[in-house]
């Protein structure tokens, strides 16, 4: 991410950055409107499943890597700048794309007001106390 960000930098100067500050304030408010009618927001942590990784040691190098991890962090990476708390916590499992056989976490991210952390935390204490995540 950083060589990106030296690379866009280099390439289009402060202007972008401003435009990137200005979209970041943007993705803040939205959430903050969000919470205008709602404690907290449920979201699952990652939009879809994760991909098998490559079997073997052999993983085609990094940027492999990165193209199959693309947009897993979509539903959690913009809390990083807007201040919102959030956490996650496994609430169940689902089955692999690759091999149905295979079941995989799933997780439940919780997001609060700014300052808020504690409603997430009630409300994962909450879940936690009603289901027990290993069953579901």
């Amino acid at each position: 991410m950083y060589l990106a960000y030296l690379w866009a930098q280099e390439r289009y100067g402060p202007k972008l950055h401003a435009r990137c500050m200005n979209l970041l304030k943007a993705v803040g408010d939205a959430y903050d409107l969000a919470f205008r009618d709602v404690d907290v927001l449920i979201t699952p942590t990652l939009p879809n499943l994760p991909a098998k990784l490559p079997e073997g040691g052999n993983s085609g190098g990094p940027l492999t890597l990165m193209r199959m991890a693309s947009g897993l962090l979509a539903n959690t990476s913009p809390l990083n700048i807007t201040g919102h708390p959030a956490l996650s916590l496994p609430v169940g499992f689902s089955s692999s794309r690759e091999d149905p056989a295979v079941k995989l976490p799933v997780g439940m991210q919780i997001i609060g007001r700014r300052f808020r952390d504690v409603d997430c935390l009630k409300v994962a204490a909450a879940w936690e106390k009603a289901f027990d995540w290993k069953t579901v």
